[in-house]
Parts: C-alpha cells; structure tokens; sequence
C-alpha cells in the first residue's frame, strides 16, 4: 500500500504537493490544538459542608459518634493531645 502511494505522490505535480501539505498541516494542527492544548472543561462536583459531629474531652477512652452523613461522603477526624504519649 505505500509503495502504491509513493508512486501516486511521484506523479502529482509540485504545487498539489504544497497543497496537499498545507490541508493535512492545518487539519492536523487544528485538532491537535483544540484537543491537548485546549481541552474542554468539565464540571465537577464542588465540596459541601455537611454535618459536624460533637466536640468530645477527657482524660480515658471516648467515644465519638459519627454525625449523620449520606453514603459516599468523605469524613474528616481530627485528634488532638497535650504534648503526652499517646498509645
């Protein structure tokens, strides 16, 4: 197939060389720019605040419950000490 090809191109004249060129350097170059430099946008879910769970304090164990929250939510848990060991 492309020694078939190669002979058409051998027989095309000069200025159909440069315009064939030109048209596949233009199509190639527009869709290359609007495809990997300019990709589309797409909307994404944006974070919301949903619940807040109860501030708990001691010295033992605790137990902290989870607020209520819908399935597929991501929690955050935040622990903090007084500069002792914690194990």
């Amino acid at each position: 197939m492309g020694r078939i090809i190669a002979e058409k191109v051998k027989g095309i004249n000069w200025k159909a060389k440069i315009s064939l060129i030109l048209i596949f350097t233009t199509l190639f170059s527009t869709f290359m720019y609007q495809g990997w430099f300019k990709p589309r946008g797409i909307q994404a879910a944006t974070a919301a605040y949903q619940a807040v769970g109860t501030y708990q304090s001691g010295t033992g164990a605790l137990t902290v419950p989870w607020p209520t929250h819908q399935v597929g939510d991501v929690a955050l848990l935040f622990v903090e000490t007084a500069a002792s060991a914690v194990g």
